[in-house]
């Protein structure tokens, strides 16, 4: 199987604008993680949007603890702060556009990381652990009647 490179994007946030959206659920992240001396990077590598998170914390997490219980219950720990943080993010994000005074849904929140040196290149804008948001674009009514049929592909080009 060959391999190359591929074009990503992600849209964004500054970590300053979680913490500040969400104050409690981010210094009850925090605070855990500290706790254990793990920082956000570990969480953004784990974390790789696919349900594989538990799997990629145990690596990180295996061995900080008395035992392979307590491991466990660290790793759920940290996932469930994580989730708290992503529910408060939503929810500090919800828009009134309806008639009826409803909230429309908020942003969805997503940690990342990305290693310049070790996956990217030098002009990659991001590097590190990096918050990313969902939620940000919606379709037009002329994009939407195609929406089956166009389709957001990516390249990158050498030269």
């Amino acid at each position: 199987m060959a391999s190359g490179h591929s074009a990503n994007y992600a849209d964004t946030i500054p970590q300053e604008l979680v913490q500040e959206l969400c104050p409690v659920e981010w210094a009850d992240l925090t605070a855990l993680l500290a706790a254990h001396d793990l920082e956000l990077e570990t969480l953004g590598k784990a974390c790789k949007f696919d349900g594989s998170e538990a799997d990629e914390m145990r690596d990180a997490v295996s061995g900080l603890c008395e035992n392979e219980a307590a491991d466990e219950q660290l790793i759920q720990d940290i996932l469930a702060s994580w989730r708290r943080l992503q529910a408060a993010f939503a929810k500090a994000t919800e828009v009134v556009l309806d008639d009826e005074g409803s909230p429309v849904a908020g942003l969805e929140l997503f940690i990342g990381h990305h290693s310049q040196s070790d996956d990217g290149d030098c002009y990659d804008e991001v590097d590190g652990v990096f918050f990313a948001v969902g939620g940000m674009y919606q379709l037009t009514p002329a994009g939407t009647q195609f929406q089956d049929r166009i389709e957001r592909k990516f390249f990158v080009a050498f030269g």
